[in-house]
């Protein structure tokens, strides 16, 4: 058995969630392909740039907490739509699919249940496909209402080691070992676009093709320092920018997403110095989401001055939704 996981910083956490699960399945072969710091178009990616996927693999999924923090800029559908792709590719390859929804502590104490959080297990549910939220599991587990300040590290993680990343690897164990439903097909998707895929595109020009690896990954990407342009040109094809890829240093600086309509794109500011940080997702901008010819907008990356010795190193892909 093969368990993929793509997620957040509570996935990344060797001592977190995923770590216990290790503990109870310890015959599983487990790859983390996780990135802190991102929201779920960095899973789809990190899925979709995964060669090995097979029949009967898991994929767990676990961006919901992530997620919070682009729902302002993106809405709800747009993330509902890459969460949809995620999954359909995942259900293509004949893997299974379980997804955990992870809570922020500020949502833990108001006691609330999103709109996103709520779309997620419409969403989910509509394929047959059964989350593990951390936070409903808790409430019966522990017999509580609002789960204390002692079982989270901070606003966004729940404690290494502690009672509710033991709860959700004895919830993901129990239904792995009852057996996954394989996910279902639906007549349309139901945010995704009908008829579309998602595709990595690495076909950039511009900057220098340099290669990155730490512990946690290895990538190509083309690099800005040296203040060079990175150009992704959509004009040959039809389809539209999810999210683009970069790769920024530890600490440093920001990194503008330039269109030729002028109008900047998302900035990217890593918040830790950490190496889970350095993968980042800039999400796709109104000036550049409908590519194609006669209406399609070449992209541009440049590095933008910073108070930080440090500037992003460069562009990894594109992430683009194209017809199937």
């Amino acid at each position: 058995m093969k368990i993929i996981a793509v997620g957040g910083s509570n996935t990344v956490f060797k001592n977190g969630y995923l770590g216990d699960l290790q503990a109870l399945l310890p015959e599983a072969v487990f790859v983390n392909r996780s990135v802190g710091a991102a929201n779920c178009s960095m899973g789809l990616f990190r899925l979709l740039s995964y060669p090995d996927l097979s029949e009967g693999d898991i994929v767990v999924w676990e961006y919901a907490l992530n997620d919070t923090f682009s729902l302002p800029t993106r809405g709800v559908e747009w993330h509902l739509s890459v969460i949809e792709q995620t999954l359909i590719h995942a259900r293509d390859r004949g893997c299974l699919f379980l997804p955990v929804i992870l809570t922020t502590r500020d949502i833990e104490n108001n006691q609330e249940i999103t709109p996103y959080r709520a779309a997620l297990h419409y969403l989910f549910r509509a394929y047959g496909v059964t989350p593990i939220d951390a936070a409903q599991e808790a409430h019966i587990a522990f017999n509580v209402a609002v789960l204390p300040k002692s079982d989270f590290r901070d606003l966004s993680h729940y404690l290494p080691g502690g009672r509710v990343c033991k709860l959700i690897a004895q919830k993901m164990a129990e239904q792995i070992a009852k057996g996954l439903a394989p996910a279902g097909t639906l007549p349309a998707p139901l945010f995704a676009r009908k008829g579309y895929l998602p595709r990595v595109r690495t076909d950039l020009s511009g900057g220098t093709v340099s290669e990155f690896t730490n512990s946690l990954l290895s990538v190509c990407y083309r690099d800005t320092r040296g203040n060079q342009t990175v150009t992704f040109d959509p004009r040959t094809r039809y389809g539209r920018v999810i999210a683009a890829i970069t790769l920024v240093s530890p600490g440093g600086g920001k990194c503008d997403v330039i269109t030729p309509t002028g109008v900047a794109g998302a900035l990217l500011e890593p918040k830790e110095p950490v190496a889970m940080t350095l993968l980042k997702s800039i999400l796709g901008h109104r000036g550049f989401n409908k590519i194609g010819t006669g209406e399609g907008k070449v992209i541009q990356f440049a590095p933008r001055e910073s108070t930080s010795d440090e500037r992003p190193r460069g562009v990894v892909a594109v992430l683009t939704e194209e017809p199937a």
